[in-house]
């Protein structure tokens, strides 16, 4: 497995964000295998699919992938509530990939596992609305 990231993958990208959504989500794509059946690989999602990322081909089994380049601590910002809320609420709610890394190095510390069991409704807290001077306000 290797544990460093393609930074090639990110340069026409100018957001950091993006640029971490890209390098993260091929590396776990190229070599993730499926924690649940063992498959050798998972497969990624269709874009904008609400939370889910990947899908193992062999087991169905779903899973989200959140990644930082600081240290997780006791919360995890995500998207909508709503939409994550109601993602939770269905039979096929994913696994969560918690995948901790270097951004000088590209280099992946920790990659940690969340069983779908683990993530309830009663965890998720919503988000303080944005100012209203805010570039994004009125999106939920």
């Amino acid at each position: 497995m290797d544990l460093y990231f393609d930074k090639l993958l990110a340069e026409k990208y100018h957001s950091n964000s993006q640029k971490a959504r890209v390098i993260t989500e091929a590396w776990a794509e190229q070599n993730m295998f499926c924690p649940r059946c063992n498959c050798n690989h998972i497969s990624h999602s269709k874009n904008n699919l609400p939370v889910r990322d990947f899908y193992c081909p062999e087991c169905n089994s779903e899973y989200e992938l959140k990644s930082s380049h600081t240290k997780f601590g006791f919360k995890v910002n995500d998207g909508a509530y709503a939409t994550f809320i109601n993602r939770l609420n269905e039979n096929n709610n994913p696994d969560f990939l918690f995948l901790y890394y270097s951004k000088e190095t590209l280099k992946i510390h920790d990659l940690i596992l969340v069983p779908k069991y683990f993530i309830i409704a009663d965890l998720i807290e919503k988000r303080r609305p944005l100012r209203p001077t805010a570039r994004r306000a009125g999106l939920v």
